[in-house]
Formats: structure tokens, sequence, C-alpha cells
């Protein structure tokens, strides 16, 4: 039978796709036992390039997609990634026609690198890495360009799905060498694979690639000059995407080389459109990474962007839509005093693209460019609100990009994306989709209102009775990126409400709560319903995690009065949410075994801004949050277990930490639960969750007083193994002395000083946590000025030289510093002859230093 189907085109496609729609999704253990050997069958089909037309195979190799979308543990245990590697490898290598490659369509060596792509995504790294890693290194030693093209297509689509095993020390320079070599090949084909690859591992292996870039900045330089204008327009997108990475002090030495030979792509008479926009482009990310030092070039750069800013937009839309772009953030970078001359006129220039109705692009960046300049402007931007606030508002409101489509017309790329809705909001064979340029449009229109909102504070205050009505339906809008922009200008709203109508006295952390004067008592009353309501209903994570930024944004700046009357409806739909309750978790928990990693990363995020709200919200409330904590603290619990990724462990762990020292003392009953919480943490395989289970236990041991003594015995050997086993984490280190001397602080008769205190001395000072500095330093000054034991005497010598250490440290605040200084001055005159002794005996930078003080 299953010979007959390779020789019968539409019998595999009718297979195929009966199977993938009914029979791979269920979780059925026959369909278990038969995925391997369908996936066996569908192989075979595609690896047999001579008898198999090409589309046959695809639908072949379509069925194995989908059977790694769903079924992927059977898949693995039948030892069945070896086989799709070796397939997927060879059909990347099969030569293309160049009709086919040019006009789109979806050619063997494409459909290979999207099959290499769903492997990498779908199977776990460790068992798809090596294996991979061979075909590569079999296939970059070809004499074949087809060969080493797709070698270097596996790098760049394996960078996503194996970022962990490829971001290894002794990895990612064995990989990047090849990349880097590819940049030279005598085969242009291969050149654009090499630069696509370097684009996808500067995405993907981050913060690892960035620390090569001495080595890939020079490489794309010399390849900008490429006689092929496709690979200058890859070398121009792959170092857009290094330099978006790179902080200051990393763009800086390659500054001017990478300015100068962008704006030269730029200029060039020959070069295409494309090319001149992804130079643009590539300018734009330098100057947001190198900040002021961005200053020495920006005259060069903004004379030739104004002069493209102007070109007819009819034409050349693309060009002038980059060129106004690279203004704003240029002028973000270097500052006002900077481009002051300019703005005017570029003010004027960019308010004439918002006449241009059917050119949603111009639009969109136009006003991406009013919320820079609204950033670098400040109370100056004010005079352009009456204009732009109309137009922003004309733009957010607008339903002119949404159109009815024949369904027969659905599949054509026209730019239109199609709107999930219910049954009955069709007619006929005609259904609704929108231009994806009109809801980019949209949501840089709502970005722009919040923008112009906070950085023109009170003077935007007469605007909010006619953008609030505008933005709170969009909150519901369909489209995430819409609703996301809605969220963080409704925050901006608040903002410039509470300029204009500030409470009696600016709240503070620590302070009682000052009543919000009713203006904005009543906007945030408006507010935080929506926020609620999209945390428990929306099914797109990323909006959900900005509801939860917002809110907690709210509770940071306008203090308690906020969001106090508000809390039990706000704790409620955040426990929901940590239980899984709501549609965006529901919705991923229904989806088919195995979500993809980006998903996952989503998750991830979304419970990261949970956790912070909740913090914020214990700050900002204090003592009086914790009735609220006590429904969030089991579900906060839950996600420390073992069955949870460490992501998650740390996560939550870290949320338990800060919540104990934002509530204090109230926070004692929870000592039973969360004390063997902590104690286990310190003991996980993962450094990052023994770090916040070690911050976590000195906080619960020294906001607890008396009560937590009993749990001293168990914290003390759980810090001295911690101490005591392989770190490479300096957070961890610096929280295991910063338990240590939060113990001693709050109960020092309960701990073994002689045991406990040369551990202390003998990793300070701290290495990453300076916020810590503190709870450390004020500890030894307090010892030092409590009591004269034997202990302290012992010690004395190691800690004159930890105090000389701290007070030439920039990294010690000055307050801090004084208190230092006062007590080794009391320590001078209490024990003069033991002090001068001491001293002589320290390296002479430290001598210098605590002769200084006298």
């Amino acid at each position: 039978f299953l010979a007959r189907c390779v020789r019968c085109a539409c019998v595999v496609c009718t297979v195929c796709g009966c199977v993938v729609g009914t029979y791979v999704w269920q979780p059925t253990s026959v369909v278990n036992t038969c995925v391997p050997e369908l996936v066996r069958f569908a192989l075979e089909i595609g690896a047999a390039r001579d008898k198999v037309d090409l589309p046959v195979r695809q639908a072949a190799l379509t069925l194995v997609e989908w059977c790694l979308q769903y079924k992927v543990k059977p898949i693995v245990k039948a030892q069945l990634i070896g086989p799709m590697l070796h397939v997927a490898f060879a059909m990347c290598a099969e030569p293309e026609d160049d009709d086919d490659a040019d006009d789109g369509n979806l050619t063997a060596h494409k459909f290979a690198g999207q099959l290499l792509d769903t492997i990498a995504l779908r199977v776990p790294s460790k068992h798809v890495f090596r294996p991979s890693m061979d075909f590569v290194a079999q296939y970059l030693g070809s004499q074949d360009a087809h060969h080493r093209r797709a070698a270097l297509v596996a790098l760049a689509v394996m960078s996503e799905g194996c970022s962990e095993p490829m971001q290894e020390p002794s990895v990612l320079p064995q990989l990047l060498g090849p990349v880097l070599s590819g940049f030279s090949d005598p085969v242009a084909s291969v050149r654009e694979a090499a630069y696509i690859a370097l684009g996808q591992m500067c995405k993907h292996l981050q913060p690892a690639i960035l620390e090569q870039y001495a080595l890939v900045l020079p490489a794309i330089f010399q390849s900008l000059n490429d006689a092929v204008e496709h690979v200058r327009t890859l070398s121009c997108f792959a170092l857009e995407a290094f330099s978006d990475q790179l902080d200051a002090s990393q763009i800086a030495p390659f500054l001017q080389p990478l300015v100068m030979h962008l704006l030269e792509a730029v200029r060039r008479s020959h070069a295409s459109h494309e090319v001149q926009e992804v130079a643009i482009s590539a300018i734009s990310s330098a100057a947001a990474a190198a900040g002021k030092g961005f200053g020495p070039y920006a005259a060069d750069v903004l004379s030739l962007m104004s002069q493209l800013m102007q070109l007819p937009p009819d034409s050349h839309p693309e060009v002038r839509c980059r060129a106004t772009e690279c203004v704003g953030l240029v002028s973000v970078a270097v500052g006002l005093e900077a481009v002051r001359p300019n703005v005017e006129p570029w003010m004027q220039i960019v308010l004439s693209n918002l006449g241009h109705v059917d050119l949603n692009e111009l639009r969109e960046y136009s006003f991406g460019f009013f919320a820079n300049m609204a950033e670098v402007m400040k109370a100056e931007f004010v005079p352009y609100l009456a204009q732009l606030v109309p137009a922003c508002i004309a733009s957010a409101s607008s339903d002119e990009g949404i159109e009815q489509v024949a369904e027969d017309d659905s599949d054509e790329d026209d730019g239109l994306e199609g709107i999930e809705a219910d049954d009955e909001a069709g007619a006929g064979n005609t259904s609704l989709a929108v231009r994806t340029a009109f809801l980019d449009e949209k949501a840089a229109a709502c970005h722009c209102l919040g923008a112009m909102a906070e950085q023109c504070g009170a003077a935007f205050a007469g605007y909010i009775g006619t953008v609030l009505p505008a933005l709170l339906p969009l909150a519901q809008y369909f489209h995430d990126d819409v609703r996301h922009a809605v969220l963080t200008a409704l925050l901006a709203l608040a903002h410039a409400a509470d300029a204009a109508f500030p409470a009696a006295s600016k709240w503070a952390p620590g302070q009682p709560a000052e009543p919000l004067h009713q203006a904005t008592r009543s906007l945030v009353d408006t507010i935080m319903p929506v926020l609620q309501q999209v945390i428990e209903q929306d099914d797109a994570m990323p909006v959900v995690a900005t509801a939860c930024e917002v809110l907690g944004g709210l509770a940071k700046s306008l203090g308690p009065a906020a969001v106090t009357c508000h809390l039990p409806t706000t704790v409620r739909v955040l426990s929901a949410l940590l239980q899984r309750k709501t549609a965006c978790m529901r919705r991923f928990d229904d989806g088919p075994d195995g979500e993809d990693d980006e998903a996952e990363e989503e998750e991830e995020q979304l419970l990261e801004a949970c956790g912070d709200c909740i913090v914020d919200l214990a700050k900002v409330c204090g003592s009086e949050f914790e009735p609220f904590f006590r429904e969030l603290c089991p579900r906060i619990i839950k996600y420390t277990q073992k069955t949870n990724s460490s992501s998650f462990r740390c996560l939550a762990i870290g949320t338990l930490a800060d919540c104990s020292s934002a509530i204090g003392s109230a926070f004692t009953p929870y000592l039973p639960d969360l004390v063997p919480v902590a104690i286990r943490g310190t003991s996980d395989d993962d450094e990052e969750v023994r770090s916040n289970s070690l911050f976590l236990l000195g906080s619960l041991m020294g906001l607890a007083g008396s009560a937590s003594q009993q749990y001293y015995p168990q914290a003390l050997q759980a810090i001295a193994k911690a101490l005591a086993g392989k770190n490479t984490l300096p957070s961890l280190t610096d929280n295991a002395v910063a338990a240590l001397a939060r113990m001693i602080s709050a109960n020092p008769d309960a701990v073994p000083l002689g045991q406990v205190l040369p551990v202390i001395l003998s990793h300070l000072p701290l290495k990453e946590d300076f916020s810590e500095n503190k709870t450390v330093y004020l500890c030894l000054v307090q010892l030092f000025q409590s009591s004269a034991n034997q202990t302290l005497a012992d010690n004395m010598g190691a800690s004159l030289s930890v105090f000389a250490r701290a007070l030439a440290a920039d990294t010690v605040q000055p307050e801090l510093k004084a208190e230092l200084s006062a007590c080794v001055r009391a320590v001078a005159e209490r024990h003069s002859d033991a002090f001068r002794s001491l001293v002589e005996q320290l390296p002479p930078a430290e001598v210098s230093t605590l002769r200084a003080l006298f």
C-alpha cells in the first residue's frame, strides 16, 4: 500500500491531510504507536528526490512537521531525529531554479529550512544540537556551494531552538568562525546565508554573542562593500541586529567606522532603496546604543536624513519613513541642545506627512517621530499638542483600514490580516480583513498619545477628556499591539492628571497615604477596572503582562491612595492568573502538547510581570497588604516546586523575598510555610534559584525578631552549604553574606560569631549586589559599637581591611562611608595601640585610606 502511495501524488496528499487533520492531535496510545511509522513513511517520500515530485515530498514532510507539533515524544523515543535531520539537510542542499527562487515559490531549499526550524523549536535541544552540528561540519567542508549554504542556513534557523547549547563558551566561537568565513565565500548565495546566520545568531544568542563583537563588527564592515546588492542588504541587517544589542561602552570603539560605512551605503548613487532603508535602520540602532557618544557623528547623519525626509512620499515611502525615525532616535541620543536649530523645520516636515491619508506607514513613522521628540523637548513640545492630539485620536479611532474581502481572495499577499470573529460576523462568502499597515498606524497613534501625556505632564491634562473616550474602547481591540499601546497610554494619562492636580503633599514610601485630587481619583477609578478586566479576560499573555506592569506603575507613582480601594478585585484577578484560571492561561494550557519556545517565554514574562505587580503593591501598601497576601502566598509557593522550570522557581522565590521585605514584621505568620521553601531552594540545581532562596532566607530570618530564632540552626547550615558549593554567580555569595548579616542584626546572641564573622569578612567586598552593602556594613558597625568581645578582637585586622576597601570603593554609598569612617575612628580611640599595630600590617593603599580619616 505504501509503495502505491509513493507513486500517487493525490493519494499521498490526501493521506497526509487526513492524518494531520483528524488523528495526529488525538492523545491516544494507538496514535502514539502509529506516529513513528507515519514519520518513517513521510521521510521515505521526502527523501525520494529522483522518484517523487517536489509538491508531493513537501506534502509528506508537512506531515512530519505536524507530528513534531503535536507528538514529539514518540518521535524522539523512536530515534527518528537523526533520519529527519538527514532528509532536511539533504533537501536544503538541493539546487534552486532561479525563476522559482525569484518568484518567491517554496523551493526544496526553503522548505527544508522551514523543517529544520520546526525540528529545532519542537524537539528538546539535547536531542537535536549534537547531531545537527555533525551535519553542519560535514556540509561546511563540502566543495559544493549548495552544501555550504545549507550548513549556514541550518545554523541560522537553529539558533533560536538551540540557543542554550550554542551559547556555551566552548561552542560559540567554533560556530561563529565558519559564519564569518562565509562572508568571503566566492559564491554569493553562500555569503547571503552567512549574513542571515549572523543576523539570527545576534538575535537569539544573547548575551554570549555580544562578547564576540571585536570579531564580528570588522567582518561586517568589510562586507558592506560586497559587489552583490542583496549581500550588502543582508550585511546591513546583520549589523543592525548586532549593534541593536550593544551598550555604549561596547559600541564606542567601532562607532566611527560603523557610522561611516553605513552613511556610505546610504549615499551610494546606485544603492537600492532596500539597502538604504536597512542601512538607515542600522544607524538608528547604533545611535540608540551609543547615546551621548553619538554626538560627533550626529551632524553628518542628521544632514543626510533631513534630505531623505523630504523625498517624494509616493515614490520612496520606506526610505522617507526610516529617515524620519532616524532623526527622532538620534535626537533622543544626543539631546535637545545638539539639535535645537533643526527642530522646527523637522516638525513641519513630519506634520505634513499626516496629510497623506493613504500612506499608513508614513503616518505610523511620523507618530513614532513625534513620540521621540516629545521625549527630547519635554515642555517645549506643548505648542504642538493642539495639532497632534486630534490627529492621533483620528488615527486611533479610524476603521478605514478594515474591509470586506471575498473568501477566494484570502490567500493573496496584499497586506491584509484576517480578523477572527463569530460565525454570524460573516456575510455570505465574504469576511473582514484589516491592512497590517493600518494596525501599525493605530498602535503608533496610541503610543504617541501616551508619550505626549508622559512628557508634557500637567499641560496635557486639558486633553484627557477627549483622549480617554478614544482609548477606552481600544483596550478591547482585536490586535495585541493596539491594546498594549492603549494600556501604557492610560498610565501616562494618570501621570499627567497627577501632575496637573497633585495631592496636598506628594506621597513617599513609608508615609501615610494622601487622598488623590478628585480629577485624578476619577481617572484612576476608570482605569483600574480596565486593567483588572484585561488581566482576567484578555487571551494574549504579552498584553496581560502590560496590564500588570501598568497596575504596578499606578501604585508606585500615585501611592496607596490609588490602589487600596481596588485591592480586593485586583488580588482576586492576580490570584486567578497565578492559578491559571484567566483567559490567557486557559488558552495556553488548552494548546497542544509541548507549546513552542515563544509561548513559554511569553508565559515566563507574564509571571514575572505578575510577580512584580504583587511586589509593587506590597511595597506601596506595606503591612496593610498582608491580609491580601494571604490569598496570593499559596499560589506563589506552588511555582517553587521542583516540577516547575528553574525560571519559574526563581521568579516565585524572588517574589516571596521582595514581599517579605516590603510587608515587614507582619510577615511573621508565614515563617512555617516559607522557611522550608527557602531552605530547599538553597540546594537547588540552578544558581539563580539558590541566590534568590538565600535572599528569601535572610529576609525571613531578619524581619521576624525572636520568632525566627528557632530556624537559625537550619538556616546557618543551609547558608554554609551554599557557600561551600561551586558557585559562579557573584550575587549568590553576596546574598549568602547578606543573609548572615541580617541574622546577626536581628538576633546577635543566636549566631556563633566566632564561626560566622570570619566567613562574612572573607567574602567582602560584595561583588555584584551592591544594594546589600548597607545591610552588611551596618551589621559590622553595629557589632563594633555594641560589644567588645574576643571574637571582635580576633577579627579586628580583617575588619579594618574590609572597612578600608569599602571606603575606597565607588560602589559604596557616601552615607554608608560616613558610618564606616565614624566606626573606624571609634575603634582607633578605644583600642589605640592595637589599632596602630594592625593598620601597619595592611597593604599600603589600605593604610593610606585609613590614615586619611584622622
